[in-house]
């Protein structure tokens, strides 16, 4: 059916995409231990299985993958988005003669399961494709055949698909900037799949590529050219820190890239969960779980080129929601009043080799300091293998709060064995708050006369420039770039945000150095300031990350003692009176105490001139 079975149970394939990426010998090894400790990396992180990108490895992988018990898709070395592949004739009895001297040389391996024709050949219906498909079952049938990896269709006579355009559309790249549609659609990042999308397909389908959102790389630790002692060297790494050393002081470096990493696992996170909880889906590839240094230099992976953690997520960690064995929360949204009901159902997705007969889980919601607010165990459950279960629903009172916290749902084993979480914020619910107590101050959407009045005569002024009257804005979105931006220029530079979480502005919006979900509607329709021509250690309260190419200075809230007057300046989405989102009006409720406060006191200090380069004054001046 739609599922892959082995051994008579069903398994569901979490893959890597393999590009070939060996920098220090600049070819495939050919040497057995190499490649097990190669492999070992993608079977600690949770994959059993590899997809070689348009190229088939050398004997020692094959083996390797053996003695690991890892699952390969072999590719014939075939790379044509036309798709007109038979159409020449040298190349289309290359691709015959290749494929046969693969089957014959590397059949006999068991990790052998998959072979595909190619990547990304045309919409993969060319009859020359579904001929070879008939032409290698025929020659050996223990394999499993594709006509091409991506995209999927019914309409050819493969054994299984691979795909992220389904039927209906983009859908398993979920989260990179061209197929995140539907999930930026979605209240809640964490709750649906795809299983509608992909109800059509007659035959196993595999999400082709997912991930692919990059992060900031650390030039000053992991991210270190001295490590390339082999045939290539990454002299862009080189190139890259200059750029940022023309902005940002070095010590700024590894804290761009130790926030940047935590949010691309977040995303990593959801999309795989995403896939986990699909049940008529037969696996996903990932692309990938390393960096890719072609085509412009894709920082995509939780390991670098190399296979060397880039300390953003450790084996463990990854496995919590990549593994044989995941708890999966259907959370509605990440944003709750204080004292609402909470509610959130709750899935297992089990492949492990056996069943898991009279199990007991529990869920439990924890506060900031780990402090246990409430638990309960579910009634105990077999879970089968090959499949999902739902283990029930979580619903319970939230306390009824007077401050912002951050909470985590926690689902686990009771023998604690497996277990995942899941962040969420609460909010007070304040309907004394109001815009028109903020009378001493003053908040404007533009720089101008009035602003700078107020300022030389020693007010207060909370500036929310409309993105039309800013002279350097900076397009945002909560989505970082995808891939590498030479491959996706209309991306935006967003790769991320720093902030210092203790600062007094942020007092009303719990959040960690880096981005996570409470961010989406701020950062959603959005600009950050260009403040390359502010003074060079002038240190905004939230930085947006810049692309690592171009590696500007960008401030999403800032303040600054002007004159003899304080200016806090916001450019994140605060939404429009009654249609603000929670995180919207905590956001907005929070910057509006600070300034308000006796605490607004900036240290830093601007001249009129100084902002005038980056705010550009649409009136009069005086």
């Amino acid at each position: 059916g739609k599922q892959f079975s082995l051994n008579g149970r069903n398994i569901f394939l979490r893959g890597n995409q393999d590009n070939c990426v060996h920098p220090l010998t600049g070819y495939p090894p050919m040497d057995l231990q190499y490649w097990i400790a190669f492999l070992k990396k993608y079977k600690d992180y949770g994959l059993n299985h590899i997809r070689f990108h348009s190229w088939c490895p050398p004997e020692a992988a094959f083996a390797a993958a053996d003695e690991l018990g890892m699952m390969l898709q072999v590719e014939a070395p075939m790379w044509d988005g036309y798709g007109y592949v038979g159409k020449l004739a040298d190349r289309a009895a290359f691709l015959r003669y290749e494929s046969e001297r693969i089957l014959d040389e590397y059949g006999n391996h068991p990790s052998f399961c998959m072979y595909s024709l190619g990547n990304e050949l045309g919409d993969g219906t060319e009859y020359y494709l579904q001929y070879m498909v008939e032409v290698l079952r025929a020659r050996d049938d223990r394999h499993l055949y594709t006509c091409a990896s991506a995209p999927a269709s019914n309409l050819r006579n493969d054994d299984y698909v691979v795909g992220a355009n389904g039927i209906t559309g983009d859908w398993a790249c979920s989260l990179t900037e061209t197929c995140f549609r539907g999930l930026k659609q979605w209240k809640g990042r964490n709750a649906g799949d795809v299983r509608d999308q992909i109800k059509t397909m007659t035959r196993p389908l595999i999400a082709h590529e997912i991930g692919q959102q990059t992060s900031f790389p650390d030039f000053y630790s992991w991210f270190n050219e001295k490590k390339y002692t082999g045939q290539l060297k990454a002299d862009y790494i080189e190139v890259f820190r200059k750029r940022f050393e023309k902005y940002h002081s070095p010590k700024m470096g590894s804290a761009y890239a130790k926030a940047s990493g935590q949010f691309q696992l977040l995303l990593y996170k959801a999309e795989i969960e995403i896939m986990l909880r699909t049940p008529n889906l037969a696996g996903f590839h990932l692309n990938g779980l390393s960096d890719y240094p072609g085509e412009g230099v894709a920082l995509i992976g939780i390991l670098d080129a190399l296979m060397d953690s880039k300390e953003i997520a450790s084996p463990e960690t990854f496995r919590q929601f990549c593994s044989e064995t995941v708890p999966l929360a259907r959370l509605p949204r990440q944003t709750w009043i204080a004292g609402e009901q909470f509610e959130a159902g709750v899935d297992v997705r089990h492949n492990g080799p056996h069943d898991l007969t009279n199990t007991r889980w529990r869920w439990r919601i924890s506060d900031e300091t780990g402090k246990t607010l409430n638990d309960e165990e579910f009634a105990a459950r077999e879970i089968s293998t090959g499949k999902l279960t739902s283990l029930g629903q979580i619903s319970t009172r939230l306390p009824k709060f007077t401050k912002a916290r951050e909470l985590t749902l926690t689902v686990s084993s009771v023998e604690g064995k497996t277990s995942n979480s899941w962040k969420f914020w609460v909010y007070p619910e304040d309907k004394s708050f109001s815009l028109s107590a903020t009378s001493h101050i003053l908040i404007a959407h533009e720089w101008n006369d009035e602003v700078k009045e107020r300022l030389r005569s020693g007010g207060k002024v909370l500036l929310l420039p409309r993105r039309e009257s800013v002279a350097k804005a900076v397009k945002a979105d909560f989505f970082p770039v995808f891939w590498s931006k030479q491959e996706s220029s209309e991306s935006p530079h967003f790769m991320g945000l720093y902030c210092n979480p203790l600062h007094p502005a942020l007092a009303e919006f719990p959040t960690r150095s880096y981005c996570d979900w409470q961010w989406y509607d701020l950062l959603t329709d959005c600009y950050a300031l260009n403040i390359n021509e502010l003074p060079f250690g002038f240190q905004p309260i939230v930085h947006l990350i810049d692309f690592f190419k171009s590696n500007n200075r960008l401030a999403m809230i800032f303040e600054a003692k002007v004159g003899k007057g304080s200016l806090l300046v916001c450019t994140l989405n605060l939404g429009d009176g009654t249609a603000r989102t929670l995180s919207q009006q905590q956001m907005l409720k929070s910057l509006t105490t600070y300034v308000s406060s006796k605490a607004f006191h900036p240290v830093e200090s601007l001249s009129v001139q100084q902002l005038d380069t980056i705010l550009k004054n649409n009136l009069h001046e005086l």
